[in-house]
Formats: structure tokens, sequence, C-alpha cells
């Protein structure tokens, strides 16, 4: 998450630590791969 946050703008911040949350709460590796193709480039949100 360290890595990812500097890339993402001020006001996209929170919206990529809670993408990237979401997706590491997941119980398995299948299930965290499912949740984060769900989710839109993070160019168009952040």
């Amino acid at each position: 998450m360290r890595d990812i946050l500097p890339h993402a703008g001020n006001g996209g911040r929170r919206v990529v630590a809670a993408l990237v949350g979401t997706a590491s709460a997941q119980d398995d590796e299948a299930a965290a791969l499912a949740q984060w193709r769900q989710v839109p480039p993070l160019r168009d949100i952040a």
C-alpha cells in the first residue's frame, strides 16, 4: 500500500486505500483476485 499511495493524487488516496484494503481483506487469493478484477482502472478514479 505504501508503494501505491504516492502515485495517487491527494483526492484519490482514500479511494485507492479503500480499494486495496477491500481486495486484501478477502479470505483467499482467488477471492482477492475476483474482487480486484471488479475495480475499474485507477486512472479513471484517482
